[in-house]
């Protein structure tokens, strides 16, 4: 999740996280005045299919964390 340092400063607030059961995890971030986390994340529940309880839920966090490491690789 790399920013330039003025990218960076325009941020703030909670991040959006859209956790994917593929381990492809979606992170929205806001600018720091315009920060809507909370509306869109109403969004995606209210667009979720009733019956997507396979998936990790969507959700909207001040600590973003890295997808979970699935698998194991071995490289020679």
């Amino acid at each position: 999740m790399g920013f330039l340092p003025d990218e960076a400063a325009k941020l703030g607030g909670p991040v959006l996280v859209e956790p994917n059961s593929n381990g492809a995890w979606r992170y929205r971030f806001y600018q720091a005045d315009q920060n809507h986390c909370d509306d869109d994340l109403k969004k995606l529940l209210a667009a979720r299919p009733a019956n997507s309880a396979a998936d990790t839920m969507p959700y909207c966090t001040l600590h973003p964390r890295q997808a979970p490491i699935k698998g194991h690789a071995l490289i020679l």
